[in-house]
C-alpha cells in the first residue's frame, strides 16, 4: 500500500513537474502561467503529506515537523513565483524568509532523529558564507543589500545538507534530498543575481532549480510515508 502510494503520488508529481518546466521555458506562457502551474505543483506535495496522515500510522511529531516544514516551502514557492513574474524584491525577501524557517523545521526533525552535533555541522555551513562572498565577487554577482540575508539563508542550507548526509544510516534519502536542495537554492543564485548574456542558459538553470527543488521535496515526502 506505501509503495503503491508512492508510486501514484510520483506518476502524478511527474506530468505536473513536466508542465511546470515546459511553462518556465516559453516566455509568453511563463506570464500567464508560472505562478498557477508551480502553485499546483506545490499544492501537490502539500495535499499528499496531508493524505498520509489518514492513509498510514505515523511517528505523529516526526510527521508534524515535515508538514510544517511543507507549509513554509508552500509560501516560499508563492512569493517566489510572484518574484520571478513581477520582480519585486519584497517578494524575493518574503521567499527567503518561508524558506528559512522550512530549513529551520527540517534541521529539528533530522537532529530529532540523530541528535549528534559534530564541528562539521558548523564549519562547512560556516564555510559556505565564505564561498558565498567569494563567489559575489569572483562571478559579480548582484546582491546588493540582500547579501546578509543570503549569507545567512546559505548558513541554514548548507546545514540542513550536512545534516541530512549525517543521516544516511536512517535511510539514502535523505543525503540525496539534502543535496539536491543544496544544488537547488545554489543555482538560484545564479538564476536571480547573476547577468546571463543568453538567455537559453537562465532557461537551463531555472529547470534545473525546478528539477532539483521538486525531486528533493518528493523523497522528503517519500521518506515521511516510509519511515515516520
Amino acid at each position: 500500500m506505501v509503495l503503491k502510494t508512492i508510486g501514484l503520488s510520483a506518476v502524478i508529481y511527474i506530468l505536473l513537474l513536466t508542465v511546470l518546466v515546459r511553462v518556465s521555458q516559453d516566455d509568453e506562457k511563463k506570464k500567464r502561467h508560472y505562478v498557477p502551474v508551480k502553485m499546483l505543483c506545490s499544492g501537490a506535495f502539500l495535499l499528499f503529506m496531508v493524505l498520509s496522515f489518514f492513509l498510514f500510522p505515523m511517528n505523529g511529531k516526526g510527521r508534524i515537523i515535515l508538514l510544517i516544514a511543507f507549509v513554509f516551502c508552500f509560501l516560499g514557492d508563492l512569493f517566489m513565483g510572484l518574484y520571478n513574474i513581477k520582480r519585486k524584491k519584497r517578494f524575493m525577501i518574503a521567499g527567503v524568509i518561508a524558506f528559512l524557517y522550512a530549513h529551520v523545521s527540517f534541521l529539528v526533525f533530522l537532529f530529532h532523529a540523530d541528535m549528534r552535533l559534530t564541528v562539521l555541522n558548523i564549519l562547512i555551513p560556516a564555510t559556505a558564507i565564505v564561498a558565498l562572498v567569494m563567489f559575489s565577487k569572483k562571478f559579480h554577482l548582484h546582491f546588493g543589500r540582500l547579501l546578509v540575508p543570503a549569507c545567512v539563508y546559505s548558513f541554514f542550507v548548507t546545514s540542513f545538507m550536512v545534516k541530512s548526509i549525517e543521516c544516511v544510516k536512517i535511510t539514502m534519502l535523505w543525503p540525496v534530498a539534502g543535496i539536491l536542495f543544496f544544488l537547488s537554492d545554489f543555482s538560484l543564485i545564479f538564476l536571480y543575481f547573476f547577468y546571463f548574456k543568453e538567455k537559453k542558459h537562465e532557461k537551463l538553470v531555472h529547470a534545473f532549480n525546478l528539477l532539483t527543488y521538486y525531486v528533493s521535496i518528493f523523497l522528503i515526502y517519500s521518506v515521511a510515508i516510509l519511515f515516520t
